[in-house]
């Protein structure tokens, strides 16, 4: 019994050592970031349509909340993706057609998280396989006001999705405390939504051995459409603008 119980100890001590080194093989890293992203493209709640054209100055005026936090786990081969984004916004466009004035206010709530797992293709490239899931939240009025206008509309749902990812993340070294980050990846497949793609570039410099500054350009497309009469509910929308953010690497 007491030899039983020794080796037993053993086991779980050598395990715990092999745990210790894998774990202390892996590098984390956290990057809160702002995206500067402006909003073009069309939604529909049931019949109520309306084109979105929205710049990041309208979107940071119209902000009631907003969060954004990406993380990477990684070794030598492996590595685990992550990516967080909330954002609360409303927004108003005015437009006139002759006579006619439309008022088009719009309100959003989209949550967007990502989990990926990579695997190390070569020293400088990641290809990796993920989920992203989307959550929105949306309101749509149309006021119209004028000789022949018409009635106003308005409408609102909530819709939420997985899209299936797949994408690859390489970075070039550009001198010393340098270096250029490329990303790109494609998704939806019509398991989610029919299509979706996106693409990012940074420059990346090292203040430090732990702490990185990031900046760049990112460039999402979403094609989404879901039910059909009153039920509809189509989102088909780019997202594009510069970021900034700081990588906090332990």
């Amino acid at each position: 019994m007491r030899a039983i119980v020794q080796r037993s100890v053993s086991v779980f001590l050598a395990l715990g050592a092999v745990s210790s080194v894998q774990a202390a093989d892996w590098q984390h890293t956290l990057t809160p970031y702002l995206w500067g992203s402006s909003m073009s493209g069309k939604t529909a709640i049931g019949p109520v349509a309306a084109d979105v054209d929205v710049s990041f100055g309208d979107i940071l005026k119209n902000l009631k909340m907003g969060g954004m936090l990406s993380y990477r786990g990684e070794n030598d081969r492996w590595a685990i993706l992550g990516d967080a984004i909330y954002m609360n916004l409303g927004a108003r466009k005015t437009t006139t057609a002759g006579p006619i004035q439309l008022d088009t206010t719009v309100g959003m709530q989209q949550t967007a998280l990502e989990g990926d797992v990579g695997y190390r293709l070569t020293a400088r490239t990641l290809a990796f396989v993920g989920l992203r899931y989307n959550d929105l939240n949306a309101d749509l009025k149309l006021v119209r006001s004028g000789p022949g206008a018409g009635a106003s509309q308005a409408a609102g749902i909530s819709q939420s999705w997985v899209d299936p990812v797949i994408g690859a993340i390489s970075e070039i070294p550009l001198a010393e405390r340098w270096s250029l980050g490329l990303r790109g990846d494609i998704g939806g497949f019509g398991v989610g939504s029919t299509f979706a793609w996106q693409a990012m570039v940074t420059v990346r410099w090292q203040m430090k051995d732990s702490i990185r500054v990031i900046g760049g350009y990112r460039y999402m497309n979403m094609d989404y459409e879901n039910g059909s009469g009153a039920r509809l509910f189509k989102y088909d929308m780019s997202m594009s603008g510069p970021g900034l953010g700081a990588a906090f690497t332990f």
